[in-house]
């Protein structure tokens, strides 16, 4: 149940800082023209942005578990936790994935909603008939 809630929770990106990142945060980094290029014989080309885990961070990388690769040209590009070192100089933008809790409780709050409502109609009398007769005729 909580693992199921967890995999349904709506989560929002904020801008961080490189140095403030933390093992096991999940990040989306947006790539300079020149790590773009350094990384294009690990990645491919045209990589503009890596979504990932971070494994390990110091002042000259990031060991990113990769699950994302997001492209100028061509498809998007989707990895198993794929690790491969991103430079901390390459990096244009960094966010950090986090979950918004409001968002989440709006909607599992709708979502009770509705399974009670169906739930009340389904067991009003007259609503659903059983008996093969329009609700509310007389036989």
């Amino acid at each position: 149940m909580i693992l199921t809630a967890a995999s349904a929770a709506c989560y929002q990106y904020h801008e961080a800082s490189p140095t403030a990142l933390r093992p096991d945060e999940t990040v989306r980094i947006v790539l300079s023209g020149e790590a773009s290029g350094a990384l294009a014989g690990t990645i491919g080309p045209n990589a503009t942005s890596i979504d990932g885990r971070v494994l390990a961070i110091d002042s000259n990388r990031m060991r990113l578990a990769v699950t994302q690769i997001a492209r100028a040209i061509g498809p998007e590009e989707f990895l198993q936790n794929e690790p491969i070192d991103v430079p901390t100089r390459g990096a244009l933008a960094v966010s950090v994935r986090s979950m918004d809790r409001f968002r989440t409780v709006l909607a599992f709050g709708g979502v009770l909603a509705g399974m009670f409502a169906a739930r009340t109609i389904a067991n009003s009398a007259g609503v659903v008939s059983s008996a093969g007769a329009p609700a509310g005729s007389s036989k």
